[in-house]
C-alpha cells in the first residue's frame, strides 16, 4: 500500500498486527518509535497504517486490560452455574468494570441444563434479579436453546462484542453455537 490506510486491528501476535481495512486483511508491525512513546496498539484499535507499519493509533472509546481490547460496545459475560461454580462477586466485579468503560454487558448463564429443577429455579431467580435491575440476561434451561441463541444474535448486529468469563464456563461452546 502506497498511501495511508485506516483500519481496525483484529489480531495481535508476536509483534505483528492483522488489520482489516476495506474488506482486506493486512499484516503490519508497529513503528519503532511506538516503544519509546510507550504506545502499544491493541485489538480493537483503529489505526493509520502504510507499507506494513502502523503509523498512529486513533483515540480509544474505551479499553479493557484483561484481555487488552479497545473500542467495544458490549460484552457477553458467560457465567457458569457449576464447574466452575457461580460467583455473584465475580459477576458483579465484571459488571462494574464494564460499566466504568461504558461497555454494555449481556449476561449469559451456562450449564443450567446440568442442574436439578430445584437448583435450576435457584439460578433462574438470580438471573431474574439481574434482569430486574436492568441487565440483558440469557438463561437457557436447555443448553444452547435455539430461541435463546436467536435472541442473543439479535443483540450482536452492528456491535463490537467480546465474550468473557472464567476458564471452563462455556465461552468457546457458546461462540461455536452462535456461528
Amino acid at each position: 500500500c502506497s498511501s495511508d490506510l485506516v483500519g481496525k486491528i483484529y489480531q495481535s501476535l508476536g509483534g505483528f498486527y492483522d488489520i482489516a481495512s476495506h474488506g482486506h486483511m493486512y499484516r503490519t508491525r508497529a513503528r519503532g518509535n511506538f516503544r519509546a512513546k510507550r504506545i502499544k496498539p491493541i485489538v480493537g484499535d483503529v489505526v493509520d497504517f502504510k507499507s506494513g507499519y502502523v503509523l498512529s493509533v486513533h483515540r480509544r472509546i474505551n479499553r479493557l486490560s484483561r484481555p487488552p481490547l479497545a473500542n467495544l460496545t458490549q460484552a457477553i459475560i458467560v457465567t457458569s452455574t457449576q464447574e466452575p461454580r457461580f460467583s455473584a462477586g465475580l459477576l458483579d466485579r465484571q459488571l462494574v468494570a464494564l460499566g466504568v468503560q461504558h461497555i454494555k454487558p449481556l449476561i449469559y448463564f451456562s450449564k443450567l441444563d446440568l442442574l436439578d429443577p430445584e437448583q435450576q429455579a435457584h439460578y433462574l431467580k438470580i438471573a431474574k434479579y439481574y434482569h430486574d435491575i436492568g441487565y440483558d440476561v440469557f438463561a437457557p434451561k436447555k443448553a444452547f436453546c435455539p430461541t435463546t441463541l436467536d435472541l442473543l444474535k439479535n443483540h450482536l448486529t452492528g456491535q463490537e462484542t467480546v465474550v468473557m468469563g472464567q476458564t471452563g464456563v462455556g465461552k468457546s461452546s457458546l461462540l461455536n453455537h452462535l456461528k
